[in-house]
């Protein structure tokens, strides 16, 4: 046997323990990606809110996560399914391995999409700053209707980027009176009194709410 023939023996043997590493650390990607994704809900269910950027808020990041975990979940799946299909000799076996493949990559998919579509749900259709403008106080109002259910939460800076939840509002037919100028601000050394119209219909209607800041 020559030299060249026997390197491509060992190739060919250290082929499969390669795969099986390989395997290993895309799905070692994967359940990062997944479990940063699910601290993220986790935190905002927490009333702990992200905002690094304008666009880019705890929601927008859980989702990309989720999304950004079914490749590598599949490629690392894929690739431990080649190799027991490569390390039995049984066909029977090398069957069930691929199916059970199939089963785990479907579940794995399943879960991942079911987390960025929870999240897409929860994702903020836009955000407000009211700033005091006598002090450096300010709010955020983060816009999270539903199609008709207008809601919004209402969170006070802390450390950039951590926002904490101190209020919350509601509002009737998906309305968004801080996009239509349709509320009133009043800083104290308390907090903040707002006043908005709580729906479209009813304009010169005002409901009125106190949001009392820790800072």
């Amino acid at each position: 046997m020559t030299v060249d023939e026997e390197a491509i023996l060992a190739i060919a043997r250290d082929r499969p323990r390669t795969s099986i590493w390989l395997g290993f650390a895309w799905l070692l990607v994967a359940a990062c990606l997944g479990l940063m994704s699910w601290t993220l809900l986790q935190l905002d269910s927490a009333d702990i809110y992200f905002l690094l950027a304008p666009d880019i808020n705890t929601m927008t990041l859980g989702t990309l996560l989720s999304l950004l975990a079914m490749v590598p979940a599949i490629a690392g799946i894929d690739l431990s399914a080649r190799y027991a299909v490569a390390s039995t000799r049984r066909r029977w076996v090398a069957r069930l391995v691929k199916a059970s493949g199939w089963v785990v990559g479907i579940c794995v998919g399943l879960v991942s999409a079911y987390l960025a579509v929870a999240m897409f749900l929860l994702t903020p259709v836009t955000a407000y700053t009211l700033q005091s403008p006598n002090d450096g106080r300010s709010v955020l109002i983060v816009n999270r209707t539903v199609l008709l259910a207008g809601g919004f939460t209402i969170y006070e800076p802390r450390n950039w980027p951590t926002y904490v939840k101190v209020g919350s509002l509601t509002t009737n037919n998906a309305h968004d009176p801080f996009r239509d100028g349709a509320y009133r601000a009043v800083w104290t050394d308390q907090g903040l009194e707002l006043e908005f119209v709580s729906d479209y219909m009813k304009p010169d209607r005002y409901e009125h709410e106190f949001i009392e800041l820790r800072l």
